[in-house]
């Protein structure tokens, strides 16, 4: 249990397997190196660094601290209960008035899961009951709430209501977004402070993208996993997560029963800290496409809402379809993962929030002749992904207002087909003059698929990325891109 009194130099530590830190009175996480951040209630103002690779775990009967100066002679002191608190105390209060910290990351040993550092002047074990953190967390917090109103870092505790969520990458982009329609910020880009009390003032949920790369069946690795992401969003006054996990797995195998038991435990602890916290789950634009055989129900029951992702659908083009440019999510197939997602057992529309790309993709036309400019049939290069022959993948994605940048010297002019769901046009590469071809979605087409999600009573809509319009130099664009969201709410 985290101690918030900043008096206490000393808070109650649990042990988990794997890497370890200290929970103090005060913390903060540096990046990209989680450290304790001790403060005292006579100085407030003054901060020590107490890095947390100095302090390493093992689990004795009997608490045991280690005092090993850089002498070769060492000196011991056992104690257990108030006396090893007290102790401990001391010692870091000493630490933080002589000793110049340095904060490094501790790592898991081969010895139980014993961790330990060698301090270039006091080489350091503590022996006791900690909590563990894994040393891929990159997280940011703060001393104390980052924001003017100290009620703004409370988290947002609003009813179920329509999501728009945004996902964001770049986070200077912030002051364009319109706040007035955005429920929720996925922050893929780490988090900037002043977001999250802007954000919280207009009632707008700010989660943290998350994914694990550890195989599913390691229950260790998932606790620790879950650990760590609960302990992010209650420290950085955050709302919660969105689970990101986009890899394959195969049916009835550990993998995909550990998936299952990753989330539901990651909604189980996320939940008992912060009640009002909010999970979501990112799925691709049709149940089981590009072999991700989820136990969709299970994960779909105890999340808020999952993201349906319908962008990229084009990652695998089966045969006999030719390598060529295409729409990077067409109107028929976005109708067709919508109703299998429907069909489901147990799922309801409200638990459903519909991805869309604010980008297109480039492609590059190649063959054994040259493309016309305004030739409609670009092939492109065949490239293998999961078996298929060709993918979307051998383009580039753009933002939507590079592409918008581009229209004025289209060789092929812009073709728009709002029932079909796409937008296409050619250009001329002025470097190589190798003719390039567009496909993406304009404000027209997205507000095709916008009604097609609210006629289903979809839970929401959401955009990959935010940070695909320029409010500054595109003010129309941007303004048309935001407006026609207007049509689902």
């Amino acid at each position: 249990m985290l101690n918030r009194n900043p008096s206490n130099y000393y808070a109650s530590l649990r042990h988990a397997n794997g890497c370890v830190s200290v929970q103090s009175g005060r913390f903060i996480w540096l990046d990209p190196v989680p450290a304790v951040m001790i403060t005292s209630q006579r100085a407030p103002q003054k901060y020590c660094v107490i890095p947390p690779s100095l302090l390493a775990v093992s689990m004795p009967s009997q608490a045991t601290f280690e005092y090993a100066a850089s002498k070769p002679s060492m000196m011991k002191a056992r104690h257990s209960g108030m006396l090893f608190g007290l102790a401990l105390q001391w010692l870091l209060m000493a630490l933080c008035s002589v000793l110049p910290i340095q904060a490094r990351w501790c790592g898991p040993s081969s010895r139980d899961s014993e961790a330990s550092v060698a301090h270039a002047k006091m080489p350091l074990r503590a022996w006791g009951d900690v909590k563990a953190f894994p040393p891929s967390l990159v997280a940011l917090g703060s001393v104390a709430c980052p924001c003017s109103d100290p009620t703004l870092c409370a988290p947002i505790d609003a009813p179920t209501r329509k999501e728009l969520v945004a996902f964001q990458v770049n986070r200077t982009n912030w002051h364009g977004y319109r706040w007035d329609l955005l429920t929720t910020v996925v922050l893929f880009d780490g988090l900037d402070p002043d977001m999250l009390c802007h954000a919280h003032a207009h009632g707008v949920r700010v989660v943290w993208g998350a994914t694990f790369t550890d195989w599913l069946g390691n229950a260790t690795a998932r606790d620790l996993w879950v650990a760590s992401w609960v302990a992010q969003v209650r420290d950085s006054f955050t709302d919660g997560i969105n689970f990101d996990f986009e890899w394959f797995v195969c049916p009835d195998t550990a993998e995909q029963a550990g998936l299952t038991l990753l989330v539901t435990s990651l909604s189980t602890e996320l939940k008992a800290v912060l009640p009002s916290s909010q999970l979501s789950f990112d799925v691709v634009w049709r149940p089981d496409a590009f072999e991700d055989y989820y136990d969709y129900a299970a994960i779909i029951s105890v999340c808020d809402f999952v993201v349906i992702m319908d962008y990229d659908t084009r990652l695998q083009v089966e045969p006999p379809s030719p390598c060529i440019a295409g729409p990077n999510a067409p109107y028929h197939t976005l109708v067709i993962g919508l109703q299998e997602y429907l069909a489901i057992p147990g799922v309801d529309p409200t638990k459903l929030v519909l991805g869309v790309p604010w980008y297109g993709v480039n492609y590059g036309c190649v063959g054994p002749t040259a493309v016309a400019p305004n030739a409609a049939r670009c092939p492109i290069k065949a490239k293998d992904f999961r078996g298929c022959p060709c993918t979307d993948q051998v383009g580039v994605q753009w933002p939507y207002w590079k592409i918008q940048r581009l229209l004025p010297i289209a060789s092929r002019p812009l073709v728009q087909n709002v029932s079909g769901g796409w937008a296409t046009f050619n250009f001329v590469d002025q470097t190589t003059n190798q003719v390039h071809q567009i496909w993406f979605d304009t404000p027209l087409v997205l507000r095709h698929k916008y009604l097609a999600a609210k006629q289903r009573r979809l839970r929401g809509l959401s955009m990959w990325t935010v940070d695909s319009l320029d409010p500054v130099d595109a003010p129309r664009e941007t303004a048309e891109m935001w407006d026609a969201l207007t049509v689902f709410f």
